[in-house]
């Protein structure tokens, strides 16, 4: 049974073009933006992201409604490198200082520091993971920009 490819699509603006950069403006909402009183609720949140990306479209104008997509095994690793594997980082070094020290608060700052070196070892490995991590940008048609 072959696993389908699927692909996770955000509508967004082109912000600005730099060469073959293109930096989209993206908003996202919270699950609850989509409520008929979200003007009355403080729980809803709403936020601008800009994505840079490598796009060798020609037809990209600042301004212009496109999609920013990536597929699921990409939002998959990306998943894993910003919270499966700190936490685990975390935790790992929570039960050997635990187990070294008899001190929980000791315990609780050397697990805490030790996020540090894996955080500084992505930014090393940042170019490569920019690399494996690449949005694409698609032109919204006319048809599907009515019905956004």
């Amino acid at each position: 049974m072959s696993r389908k490819d699927t692909h996770v699509k955000h509508e967004g603006i082109v912000d600005r073009i730099d060469g073959e950069t293109v930096y989209v403006r993206i908003t996202q909402h919270s699950a609850c933006s989509g409520c008929h009183v979200q003007s009355m609720c403080t729980v809803s949140d709403r936020s601008e992201k800009i994505i840079e990306t490598t796009c060798r479209t020609a037809d990209l104008r600042s301004g212009q409604h496109v999609w920013v997509v990536g597929n699921e095994a990409m939002s998959s690793e990306a998943l894993r490198l910003a919270f499966l594997y700190p936490f685990l980082v975390l935790c790992c070094a929570l039960g050997i200082a635990t187990l070294c020290t008899d001190n929980e608060i000791t315990a609780g700052v050397v697990s805490l520091c030790s996020l540090v070196p894996y955080y500084f070892v992505l930014y090393l490995f940042r170019r490569k993971i920019r690399k494996d991590l690449v949005f694409t940008v698609e032109p919204l048609t006319e048809e599907t920009q009515n019905l956004s």
